[in-house]
């Protein structure tokens, strides 16, 4: 697997592919799940699988306040992700230049021209663009609009006593906002990758 820093290191043969973008932090269950999807993608396209992610995480630049440590720094999480078949991962830098796009914008310069994508797959919860304006509904009309095929992920973790995240932080700050110091009875941490 490539780690890339720049899209200027994009080479011919990581074009025209399946993308998941986002921080994947952790690399949990469910980045896994999405890495399923988009191993699949890629092979029904004919191209690479990518994982276009944010170093820094786009949080510390907006609100470095509210900015968690992160779970695995960038050389780790291209190590798990290597080990789920991920053909590349993107570092892109996080500038006020990125945050700034608009989502069209956004999808057009990243998604379309750079990574020339042919489909995205992505989570329930995914946003992107300033401000986070794109959403899973954008996303797919945009897609729509210029023949890449979309999969979204369905959240499994509607739920909380269904979730089963890898460190709780996914559940304790998302889905159980009440607990975010403590796991819940019952709850407990899973291993950061399914056993093989």
């Amino acid at each position: 697997m490539k780690l890339l820093r720049s899209l200027d290191e994009l080479t011919a043969d990581l074009r025209g592919g399946a993308v998941a973008i986002g921080n994947f932090d952790g690399v949990h269950r469910g980045h896994a799940r999405i890495v399923e999807r988009l191993l699949v993608q890629a092979r029904r396209v004919g191209g690479p699988g990518i994982v276009f992610t944010f170093d820094p995480h786009p949080v510390r630049l907006l609100r470095p306040e509210a900015c968690p440590p992160p779970l695995t720094w960038t050389d780790r999480k291209a190590d798990l992700l290597s080990e789920l078949g991920v053909d590349a991962m993107i570092a892109y830098p996080t500038n006020e230049a990125l945050l700034s796009l608009s989502p069209e914008v956004f999808f057009q310069q990243i998604v379309r021209q750079a990574l020339d994508a042919r489909a995205i797959v992505e989570g329930p919860n995914f946003y992107f663009g300033r401000g986070r304006a794109g959403d899973i509904a954008s996303l797919g009309r945009l897609c729509g609009e210029f023949g890449l095929t979309c999969v979204i992920r369905p959240d499994r973790h509607q739920d909380p006593a269904n979730c089963r995240a890898l460190t709780g932080r996914l559940c304790i700050s998302q889905r159980l906002p009440a607990f975010r110091t403590t796991f819940p009875a019952g709850l407990q941490a899973a291993p950061i990758l399914p056993a093989a």
